[in-house]
């Protein structure tokens, strides 16, 4: 928003009546719902939690370390390349619904009280993500500029890089580009998939040099 003055036009305009359909978004989130497809997406769901937290179990076991949160995400990326399960109708509906309520809740429980009372600890990571956020900010709308790239998509993109599929399709319907809204739920998914593996992988080479 402070960025937009600044920066060049986009070539197409968008008229306040299309920005405020895209925004409701009513069309885009409504579809009908079968009871056994909203059964079976909900089954399917579950399913692969519980599945994930037995093999995590399983792995334990053997003495392999393996999170339950990296078994799930493969399972999901494998169920998506399912054509039956893709056709299933229901999964959009629930998902935005997931959407809407994790934002509702990651909006409440953003306490600087708590923050505070963890001290010294709770003041370097302020300014560590500060630090991350400001400097992924720099990088990519300079480049973004010097590259005549619009300002919607460096800033849907930045979303997607910092929050996710999830914040990113509620900053493009924020700014009326629903042409946005598929790109950024996608990189950001794409990302959530690939951070899920290098996060537990880059936690476990630093971890121990920064406890020794």
């Amino acid at each position: 928003r402070l960025l937009a003055p600044l920066w060049r036009r986009r070539a197409r305009s968008v008229s306040s009546g299309e920005r405020a359909e895209v925004l409701l978004g009513i069309e885009e989130d409504t579809e009908a719902i079968h009871p056994m497809d909203l059964g079976l997406v909900l089954a399917l769901g579950l399913g692969a939690l519980w599945i994930s937290d037995l093999l995590e179990g399983a792995f334990a076991r053997l003495g392999v370390s393996v999170p339950s949160i990296l078994i799930l995400t493969v399972l999901a990326l494998v169920l998506a390349q399912i054509p039956a399960i893709t056709r299933l109708q229901g999964a959009r509906t629930l998902a935005m619904y997931a959407v809407y309520l994790f934002l509702a809740v990651i909006g409440a429980y953003c306490d600087v009280t708590a923050l505070g009372a963890l001290g010294r600890l709770g003041g370097t990571l302020l300014v560590f993500a500060t630090t991350i956020a400001v400097v992924h900010g720099l990088i990519t709308f300079a480049a973004a500029w010097l590259l005549k790239i619009d300002l919607d998509i460096a800033a849907v993109a930045s979303q997607a890089n910092i929050g996710g599929s999830t914040s990113a399709l509620a900053l493009a319907r924020s700014l009326g580009r629903d042409d946005l809204v598929l790109p950024g739920v996608l990189v950001g998914s794409l990302g959530l998939a690939l951070g899920t593996f290098l996060g537990f992988w880059a936690a476990e080479q630093v971890l121990p040099w920064v406890l020794n």
